[in-house]
């Protein structure tokens, strides 16, 4: 969260996926630049992502999005149109 947080302080629109986590950030203060993603805008062509990223949301990302792990360990490559 406190990359989220830097971000969206920088003027960066952040998208969280998850509801639970959008409401953890804003409960935070985290109000300005953040977005909840719908099945409609699911459009960012670069995502931070965390040990919790699926195939669901990665399936989710637009052909050429690069995946940019914030843990120890990467996501699994499911992609072969994306990058990680």
């Amino acid at each position: 969260s406190a990359a989220v947080f830097a971000l969206c302080q920088r003027g960066i629109k952040v998208v969280v996926l998850r509801t639970e986590e959008h409401r953890k950030l804003v409960k935070f203060g985290v109000v300005k630049n953040l977005v909840l993603a719908t099945n409609s805008n699911y459009s960012p062509m670069v995502w931070l992502v965390g040990d919790g990223i699926g195939k669901e949301e990665q399936m989710k990302a637009k052909e050429g999005t690069l995946f940019i792990p914030f843990c120890d360990f990467p996501p699994d490559e499911l992609r072969e149109d994306c990058f990680y």
